[in-house]
């Protein structure tokens, strides 16, 4: 019965070892200038959609924020622990002479909560 009881308690113990281990995340934050504004608008790519605008961050008020430039969207993901590991830029043919700043982010997670934790999208709006 000892031995029975050994035994459970080692692979109770492996389970809860296992569902601890970190595992890192990625997400791609694309900056994009608003036109005619010197503001960047910023969405985060998870790889779980194609909608550009439903991905991108919105503050308490439920406004999308606008940053003035990559760095500070860098430092806003920073807070929420996301740290930076590569960047990118792709050209795009528009009026604008900028195209998108790509910033891959990763960051590390015992739980799927905690991906877009401190992060509100406009998906995550409530409806009205």
């Amino acid at each position: 019965m000892k031995k029975l009881l050994f035994t459970f308690t080692l692979c109770l113990m492996a389970c809860v070892t296992y569902a601890q281990t970190p595992r890192t995340v990625y997400c791609d934050v694309v900056g994009k200038a608003k036109f005619l504004s010197l503001k960047i608008n910023i969405s985060v790519d998870f790889g779980e959609t194609v909608n550009k605008y439903k991905c991108q961050l919105v503050g308490e008020d439920n406004k999308i924020i606008s940053f003035t430039s990559m760095v500070q969207a860098a430092n806003y993901m920073a807070k929420r622990g996301w740290r930076l590991v590569d960047t990118y830029v792709l050209a795009e043919k528009s009026v604008s002479c900028y195209g998108n700043f790509h910033y891959i982010m990763a960051k590390d997670i015992t739980s799927e909560d905690q991906i877009k934790e401190g992060l509100k999208l406009v998906s995550d709006r409530k409806k009205k």
